[in-house]
Formats: structure tokens, sequence, C-alpha cells
């Protein structure tokens, strides 16, 4: 776990160079606690298997890795890393200041959807324009795979909603 912290703080210390700074100096981390929400919602599967959406993923329903197995402390690795990435996005393109709540929320949403559906998104026009409320509604929106209603990620929007209109 502190080699995560240290491989993050590169990261976000890369981040500032590229101009992000300001939002990195205004806004938390993701916490402990949202690592804890992606892994419940995702669940880890050491092979491959397909997705509601029909594709390949693996460990914590990561899409992209070509093999065939993975432990759980690789897909522990993969995880941070990749929630360090989307908070990275965040630094980057989401203008208002946002609190712990707020971040993990926005983390594990990207984490789930992808970062280029989050970046076209309803979702961060209204970050961006200052309408936490109308982005924490339009993120309950987002309860669907191929069409359907999906229970499981209708649970999970509820709570990343919630997370996302918590006050500082």
């Amino acid at each position: 776990m502190a080699k995560f912290f240290v491989f993050s703080a590169l990261l976000v210390s890369f981040s500032f160079q590229a101009g992000a700074s300001e939002f990195a100096m205004r806004h938390a981390f993701f916490s402990a606690d949202c690592v804890k929400f992606v892994k419940k919602h995702e669940g880890f599967k050491s092979i491959p298997y397909r997705d509601t959406n029909g594709q390949m993923v693996i460990g914590y329903g990561r899409a992209g890795l070509a093999v065939k197995t993975i432990t759980r402390r690789e897909a522990d690795k993969q995880l941070y890393r990749d929630l360090t990435n989307n908070y990275i996005l965040l630094l980057s393109y989401v203008k208002p200041k946002l609190n712990q709540a707020q971040v993990n929320a926005l983390c594990s949403f990207i984490y789930n959807v992808g970062p280029t559906k989050f970046l076209r998104s309803k979702v961060r026009k209204q970050l961006n324009s200052g309408d936490i409320e109308g982005a924490a509604q339009t993120l309950l929106r987002w309860n669907k795979s191929q069409g359907k209603l999906l229970r499981s990620l209708d649970r999970r929007r509820k709570e990343e909603a919630k997370w996302l209109n918590q006050a500082a």
C-alpha cells in the first residue's frame, strides 16, 4: 500500500507540471473508501470474463488487459493505477472545487464508464458549470447496460450520486 501512495504522489507531482496544480491543491485524493466501493461493486475474478456489455474484463472489471490470469495483488495494483489516472483526469478536466466524497464518487464513476465516456458526458459539463446537483441527477441515468436497467448498477449510481451531493 505504501508503494501505491509513493507512485500516486509521483503522478500527482507530474500533473502539477502539466498545469493541474491549482486543482490538486484544492481537492482531496480518492480515499480507501473509494477503493473498497469499487471492489465491492466490481467484484474480483482472476480469469477473463464477459461483463454485462459483452467486454472481456479481468480482476476488478478491468478491460484491455491481455492476460490469462491475474492475482488479487496484481489486480489491486491495477485498480490503484486506474483510480489514480481517474483522479488525474479530474485534475485536468473538472473545474469546481470537489470534496473527498465527490472525488470518490467521480473516480468510481470514471472507473466504471471509462474516461472517454466521462469526458463526453453531460455529468462533466454540469460539474464544470457548477451544477453539482444536476450532475448527480444525470449520473443516476447511467444505470443501464445494453438498454436494460441493472439493479446493481442502479444501486451503485445512487451511492455515487449521494457522495456527489455531499457538501464540503
